[in-house]
């Protein structure tokens, strides 16, 4: 049955991705598990089920582009139990990212203690990720080559974003 599948499937994810991913994957699964109440059988899912999720959804307060990530999750957890007749694109408007203007930058440095402005100092010199930021250690700078690393740390179970290392110029 649908529930079954969508158990199999998060003990999968649990198994093979980042909790971040299953946490999404959860709640998308849940989610549109609430819209096809009266469903049993994965067989008996069609597009209405992922209109009336994207319909639940709106009501409750999402935006456009966390509809359109949390119905991507769902198409790929029925791809994946062999549904591939199902899927609906929600579309977005890809917002355009403002910058801190320098003013605000001065204002955030000022209320910042001296170990918070050296890690906003590394955030902004470096361009990682919060997780990139988290994981560094002094081994990945290279000062000759004027450099730090991304690279993963099997030490502590975490992986770059999909999986790509890189080296960043400081």
């Amino acid at each position: 049955g649908i529930d079954d599948a969508i158990a199999v499937y998060l003990s999968n994810t649990a198994a093979t991705r980042k909790h971040r991913t299953l946490l999404a994957y959860t709640l998308a699964t849940s989610d549109f598990r609430k819209v096809c109440p009266g469903k049993e059988w994965l067989d008996q899912i069609d597009k209405s089920d992922l209109t009336a999720y994207v319909v639940s959804l709106k009501k409750s307060g999402q935006d456009d582009h966390t509809i359109a990530n949390r119905v991507g999750n769902v198409v790929t957890f029925l791809r994946g139990q062999g549904i591939t007749n199902v899927t609906l694109r929600h579309k977005y408007t890809e917002k355009k990212v403002k910058a801190y203007s320098v003013e605000e930058i001065r204002a955030l440095n000022a209320a910042s203690t001296d170990e918070e402005l050296q890690i906003w100092q590394f955030f902004l010199g470096t361009g990682f990720r919060e997780e990139e930021v988290s994981h560094a250690c002094d081994t990945d700078v290279d000062f000759r080559q004027k450099s730090i690393s991304v690279l993963e740390k099997r030490q502590w179970g975490w992986e770059p974003k999909d999986k790509e290392e890189r080296t960043v110029p400081i």
